[in-house]
């Protein structure tokens, strides 16, 4: 029989269904994280919303009370007097389920409380307002909803007394996340704190109110011409006295007839012409006419600005005066701006204050790219009043050429001879072109030769490049066998006739590539070294920088401790014989430039009063340089650099010698010296 099934096995099927509950688990995780995540974000949103309009009503409600405020907490069983219960951090857990906070007030004429509650069970804040009947309880219906989600209230009115202010807090709660929100709130009147309502209003008889002072907001205020600022006062004083004001100005302080202020409001509007420096203000209980605070307005306003030329730096730079006369004038970089031609440049270098001015000196600076004989035109302009100066203008042209001076920069090589250069060095140049009229031309443009003679048929000409910098090559471009002559020159050529002002040119000597011995001695083609002693030595090499050396000596007894230093120290053994020994010191590159001096060694000859060798080795004073049969005084430095101060004496008919080295005396006897 030919079964063909199209259907799925036991095993597919289960395995189908296994991946679809996979799949649909982790589609059902990310339905269930995004609904999560939206509506903790609406939550959060929610309680936000709540808070702010809570808090607005809150300060509409409590800021004008007029009489007095209470704070009342406790249970359905009864409530109590309570200052403070504010705490600070995360969302606090309330002890007490029911808050009471009640803000007493007079409304045309009628006693009016109002009474914000809070009741734990619902976490809602309500608020409902009555009429207070003397005598009589307080009924807080019908309440009216303030906000949502409230997890606690808490009030801190310990300082609505002394510092007329208030602080509420509400904590806020939904699906487990929690907002919190403070509020401080001013109060404008001076009110009882925690009393009950009779004492609150304490209608049993007639009350007197007293006026002690009236305070204006700000006692001396700055306020621009032909504006204008409102004043506010406060009127202090027993049993709650009015505070309503009338206000005034002294019409004698002021000096534009424009200027007035309105009797309600205290707005002050200053005319377009006041200058005064103080205009006198007053705010006058209307309760006790007696009794008044007062103020002082500085006007501020602008009266003109100017600009003056001040002096020529160079005949592309100038410095020039603004002035800025006014009062109580905006005294920043700022308050000036700069109207001017293209390719200018001003910046303030200085600023000066006076009574009633600012004065700004200014640098002004013209572009290379402006060309000579154009026109500049600079103005000066108050930014806050959009006034402008009078109009600068400038020629731009310059005096003709005096004369150009050239200078070396850096020290030299060879300081015995500034004019001695080496290859390998570069030369630096400075040159300054003076015009007539005693000024540096900044822009002038700078032209440089050279010309070069050498020894035989080596001319070169390396040129000056267009910074002033002549560069000597350290190699063979410049001969070592040849002496080379140079000669700088600097500069300036008109434009339109083509005439040239030259700098006085320096003159330069590259000398041939040279080495010598020039450490312990210049003089002496030979050294007396004793044997087992060292010495320190050096060469230099001329004509050439930072060229290596290499030292050899002719015996190995001569040890040299740094063959490639031109600075070195050799040691003479002791066992080397008495021949002289030649030491060479040559350029290691080129080993055909070469100096040599030899070293003679030498037995110590000097001896201590304990017959002991000192291991000094002092020359009879005939062998000595400068020595004749007449001399009486002579010197002698050793390969160490150890002076030895040589002076004759006679005894008997017999003359004779004696040394003195390092402080001690030593006397000639035969073939050795000894110690005095």
């Amino acid at each position: 029989m030919n079964r063909n099934n199209k259907g799925l096995s036991l095993v597919e099927v289960v395995v189908t269904v296994a991946i679809l509950a996979i799949v649909g688990s982790a589609i059902l995780g990310f339905i269930i994280t995004g609904s999560n995540n939206y509506k903790g974000g609406t939550s959060e949103s929610n309680m936000q919303y709540e808070a702010q309009l809570a808090g607005n009503q809150l300060q509409e409600l409590i800021v004008d009370a007029s009489k007095g405020i209470g704070y009342k907490v406790g249970t359905s069983a009864g409530l109590s007097d309570k200052d403070s219960d504010i705490t600070t951090g995360p969302v606090s857990v309330a002890s007490d389920t029911i808050k009471k906070f009640y803000v007493y007030s007079q409304e045309e004429g009628n006693n009016i409380a109002y009474i914000i509650t809070w009741n734990a069970s619902e976490k809602k804040l309500y608020y409902s307002k009555c009429i207070y009947t003397l005598g009589g309880s307080i009924v807080d219906d019908p309440k009216y909803l303030m906000a949502n989600y409230v997890a606690n209230f808490q009030a801190d009115i310990t300082k609505a007394s002394s510092d007329k202010f208030v602080k509420i807090r509400l904590d806020f709660e939904l699906n487990q996340k929690t907002y919190s929100s403070e509020y401080k709130i001013k109060l404008r009147n001076d009110i009882l704190v925690n009393k009950e309502g009779d004492e609150v209003f304490n209608n049993s008889g007639p009350t007197f109110t007293t006026v002690n002072k009236v305070v204006v907001n700000k006692s001396s205020v700055t306020v621009l011409q032909g504006s204008t600022y409102t004043f506010s006062a406060r009127v202090s004083g027993a049993n709650f006295p009015s505070q309503d004001v009338t206000w005034s100005l002294d019409d004698s302080t002021k000096t534009d007839s424009a200027t007035s202020i309105d009797i309600n409001t205290g707005t002050i509007t200053l005319g377009p012409n006041e200058k005064s420096a103080g205009i006198r203000v007053y705010a006058t209980s209307v309760a006790n006419p007696a009794v008044s605070g007062a103020a002082t307005i500085q006007t501020k306003y602008f009266d003109k600005i100017t600009l003056a030329k001040e002096s020529e730096i160079n005949y592309r730079k100038y410095t020039a005066v603004a002035y800025l006369y006014g009062s109580y004038l905006d005294k920043s970089d700022y308050a000036v701006d700069w109207i001017k031609t293209e390719g200018v440049n001003i910046s303030v270098i200085k600023t000066e204050d006076g009574a009633n001015y600012r004065k700004y000196t200014v640098e002004i600076s013209m572009a290379e790219t402006l060309p000579l004989n154009s026109e500049v035109a600079i103005t000066a302009r108050a930014t806050q009043y959009n006034k402008e100066s009078e109009k600068l203008l400038y020629q731009l042209s310059k005096n003709p050429v005096d004369h150009v001076e050239l200078v070396r920069v850096g020290t030299p090589i060879d300081n015995s001879d500034s004019s001695i250069v080496y290859r390998g060095e570069n030369l630096k140049f400075n040159a300054k072109v003076y015009l007539t009229n005693g000024k540096v031309d900044e822009y002038a443009k700078i032209k440089w030769e050279s010309i070069w003679n050498g020894e035989g048929s080596s001319n070169i000409d390396l040129g000056v490049s267009d910074s002033g910098t002549v560069e000597i090559p350290n190699d063979q471009t410049v001969r070592y066998d040849k002496k080379y002559d140079f000669i700088v020159r600097a500069y300036v050529e008109d434009e339109k006739t083509g005439q040239k002002v030259y700098a006085p040119e320096l003159a330069y000597v590259v000398p041939k590539v040279g080495i010598s011995i020039v450490k312990p001695t210049t003089v002496n083609t030979s050294i007396n070294l004793v044997k087992g002693k060292t010495a320190s030595i050096g060469c230099k090499v001329t004509g050439v920088l930072n060229q290596a050396v290499l030292w050899e000596s002719s015996d190995t007894k001569l040890i040299v401790m740094d063959t490639t230093n031109p600075s070195t120290t050799i040691n003479l053994l002791s066992s080397a014989g008495s021949g002289n020994i030649t030491l060479t010191a040559k350029l290691k590159t080129y080993t055909n430039y070469k100096s040599s001096i030899y070293i003679i060694p030498r037995i110590s000859n000097v001896y201590d009063k304990k017959n002991n060798t000192t291991g000094y080795y002092a020359p009879y004073a005939s062998e000595l340089d400068g020595y004749t049969s007449g001399s009486t005084q002579l010197t002698y430095t050793d390969a160490s650099g150890i002076v030895y101060n040589y002076k004759s004496y006679t005894s008997g008919s017999k003359k004779n010698w004696r040394v003195t080295i390092e402080g001690n005396q030593y006397t000639l006897s035969g073939y050795k010296w000894y110690q005095n």
